[in-house]
């Protein structure tokens, strides 16, 4: 009986370490987005740690590619060729779009679903290569920006921190329950 019960806690032990682990993995992603995103691109440029950075794509001029919204991971390099879909600064504005020509000053790009190139850039305001991207989840990543939006995302947290200490909680007192059980067992057959 009292192995079960080391099982048991044992069990319980590792479901909280993983519902801890997740938190703390959530926070960290939460927090890792709060500092490289960029959701309103106007005036603003990419901002990048250690050379990487994300985004959230708000037109429709590189779909079906890339959708609206979807929230893109942009790696700096050196090593631009054509075909590539970069980040650039265009003035006030990050633009992204597929590379169709470059030398060694300028850079042509265009969007996949525009018409018509874009005027010549210099090759200093590609700000990185999109290396992946997540469709649609920027929608949820654009209102996590605003005030309402980071309400929200906090109250959720605490919401799950609040559930899974309750949680571990119950579990504590059921665990001191068939403690108090076993231990009435055995003393009932101490007894005898």
């Amino acid at each position: 009986m009292t192995n079960n019960y080391k099982n048991h806690s044992e069990e319980e032990s590792t479901l909280h370490n993983a519902r801890s682990f997740v938190m703390v993995l959530l926070i960290g992603v939460l927090c890792f987005y709060a500092l490289l995103s960029n959701t309103n691109n106007k005036g603003q440029s990419l901002p990048m740690i250690a050379g990487k950075g994300c985004a959230v794509v708000m037109t429709g001029s590189m779909e079906p590619n890339l959708p609206v919204d979807s929230l893109i991971f942009v790696n700096k390099t050196n090593d631009y060729k054509e075909g590539d879909v970069v980040v650039i600064q265009d003035y006030y504005n990050l633009v992204v779009h597929r590379i169709v020509f470059i030398d060694e000053n300028i850079v042509i790009t265009k969007g996949d679903a525009n018409n018509s190139e874009d005027e010549p850039m210099p090759i200093s305001s590609i700000r990185g290569e999109v290396v992946g991207h997540i469709p649609y989840i920027g929608a949820g990543a654009r209102i996590m920006k605003t005030p309402l939006g980071s309400l929200m995302l906090i109250g959720v947290v605490l919401l799950f921190w609040s559930l899974s200490n309750r949680q571990s909680n119950n579990d504590e007192n059921e665990e001191n329950d068939e403690e108090r059980e076993v231990i009435t067992c055995e003393k009932k057959i101490f007894r005898e």
